[in-house]
């Protein structure tokens, strides 16, 4: 679907997945914040800026939210340190409305990360783009005087990293769910360094 607003295009794709949602899940649901594995979604706009943001919860209510916006916050943190402004959709309502009317949807998913034009929502997505380079790559471009090309490797030569959502526990406890394996690392706690050189 694609907007257009004084000469600027939007586009942006998602996919529901409806599903059962937790009772903890309820009150941020009703503040239209949604559970972000059910989301699919990257949207670009042309007017993107060089600054990281991401877009988290603190309410423990929902407590998958909060724990992946815990990942998203720790992937962040490994690539840029405190290069990144993080805001709050729970603490501050203003920050909720402001990502609901630049993605223009009436529910929004946290965390979402935002830099260099793109809304990266849902761990799922977000750990694709780490895992795969392109989030570094992105924040390369971004925040170069921050990430360095030359810069010693994010595992310091030992070709592997902790996984962020799991955090090398192996196994994913979600409200309301059995524990399963962690689907991010395969069930070893483990991630390959997406920075190392490829051999």
């Amino acid at each position: 679907m694609e907007v257009g607003q004084g000469g600027a295009t939007r586009r942006y794709r998602h996919s529901f997945s409806t599903g059962n949602q937790s009772r903890g899940s309820t009150e941020a649901s009703h503040a239209g914040v949604n559970r972000p594995s059910s989301w699919e979604l990257e949207k670009v706009v042309t007017d993107g800026g060089s600054k990281a943001v991401l877009y988290t919860t603190n309410l423990q209510t929902d407590i998958n939210a909060y724990e992946d916006s815990n990942a998203a916050r720790a992937i962040l943190i490994s690539l840029v340190g405190a290069a990144f402004d993080e805001k709050s959709v729970s603490q501050n309502p203003a920050f909720e409305q402001e990502l609901k009317v630049a993605l223009n949807l009436p529910v929004v998913a946290v965390p979402t990360i935002y830099i260099r034009g793109k809304y990266i929502a849902g761990i799922d997505n977000i750990m694709q783009f780490f895992k795969k380079g392109l989030l570094s790559a992105l924040l390369l471009e971004s925040l170069p005087h921050v990430l360095k090309p030359n810069a010693p490797c994010m595992c310091r030569g030992g070709k592997f990293l902790i996984c962020p959502v799991c955090r090398g526990k192996r196994k994913l406890i979600r409200q309301g769910e059995d524990p399963v394996s962690c689907r991010h690392c395969s069930g070893t706690g483990l991630l390959k360094c997406p920075n190392c050189p490829k051999q």
